[in-house]
């Protein structure tokens, strides 16, 4: 079976309490191609979504058998969009790592533990994200001081009715 690290990187996540978040960047179409040479009649983009399937699909089965419950673990059907826009993209990284503070369960991004807004922020030397990856293509800043400053601005209400949209 595939994992996901064959079809795309991850740039940010923030795991909540009824949903997640990911921005991922794929892998060039000559990567991806490379890696279903061997698959018969498998398009690159159906395996991903078949691997981001089996990944939400095994995730459940085990919380589910953990704590002896069953059913849905998540509010709603996995949506995605492709992001085209850099400015677009740094917003929605911006949102990811906010999304605890806005909903309350935390006081500052720092306290959320199940973000990568704590590798950013260098109190973490996590490996589920590529963050050299995501400061070249974000054009984040390097510097945690100035990171933690430009994660801490408030994104206008209307960049957050564009996520939704």
């Amino acid at each position: 079976m595939s994992t996901l690290k064959n079809y795309c990187e991850i740039l940010a996540y923030c795991l909540m309490q009824n949903h997640f978040h990911w921005l991922i960047k794929t892998k060039g179409l000559d990567d991806l191609e490379d890696i279903e040479s061997s698959k018969m009649n498998s398009h690159p983009q159906h395996s991903l979504v078949r691997c981001i399937a089996n990944l939400l699909s095994s995730y459940t089965q085990a919380i589910n058998k953990q704590e002896n419950r069953s059913g849905s673990l998540f509010r709603s059907k996995t949506k995605s969009q492709k992001i085209d826009d850099p400015d677009y993209a740094l917003i929605c990284f911006l949102y990811i790592h906010q999304n605890p503070l806005r909903a309350g369960i935390c006081e500052d991004l720092a306290g959320w533990k199940f973000s990568s807004y704590r590798d950013y922020a260098g109190l973490r030397n996590g490996k589920l994200c590529n963050r050299e990856l995501g400061i070249k293509n974000l054009e984040l800043p390097s510097g945690v001081n100035e990171f933690v400053k430009m994660s801490n601005q408030t994104i206008p209400e209307e960049h957050i009715k564009q996520i939704y949209s």
